[in-house]
């Protein structure tokens, strides 16, 4: 939520479609910074998922296209860059998963980078497992998790409470 709500307040616009009709508590959230929001399986099949992201692609022209907590997206890029090739497409990588499929998400981007123009990853450690899975490393970018900090901010008061209720000095 927070990445969106920084892209908006950028000044970019924000299209979200999801392939998963789960329960999904970040909606409320995301509804707060795009209306665009489409969950696919409500109202297609998932053939026909790839046609209905390139006609999101075609009638809203993004820069950028990102992917990330998707295994069909990674099914879906070869189709999605012969048929919708404008914006960039990128993939966000925040984990890796050894005991599923092989390396989870993780796995999906090293053997879909071809079709990415960047791939993000949460950590170093992650992109370097990736480069060892075979992704190209030119293409790829340590983007760290951060904290907001107007959020959230040192007040020195504070923390000499918090140390004093645990006995610390």
């Amino acid at each position: 939520y927070n990445f969106l709500a920084g892209l908006v307040k950028d000044g970019w616009e924000v299209t979200i479609a999801t392939d998963k009709d789960t329960a999904n508590k970040w909606l409320p959230q995301f509804l707060r910074v795009t209306p665009d929001i489409f969950i696919m399986p409500r109202f297609l099949a998932n053939t026909d998922q790839p046609r209905f992201i390139t006609y999101l692609i075609e009638s809203r022209k993004p820069d950028v296209v990102f992917t990330s907590n998707s295994e069909r997206a990674y099914h879906y890029i070869p189709y999605l860059r012969a048929h919708a090739p404008g914006p960039a497409f990128i993939d966000y990588v925040h984990s890796e998963t050894p005991e599923w499929k092989s390396g989870g998400y993780a796995r999906y981007s090293a053997g879909s980078h071809p079709w990415f123009d960047r791939s993000l990853f949460a950590s170093e450690h992650l992109r370097q497992y990736v480069i060892n899975l075979g992704h190209n490393p030119n293409k790829t970018a340590t983007v760290l998790i951060g904290i907001d900090s107007d959020k959230y901010q040192h007040n020195p008061a504070d923390r000499q409470e918090i140390r004093s209720s645990l006995g610390l000095s």
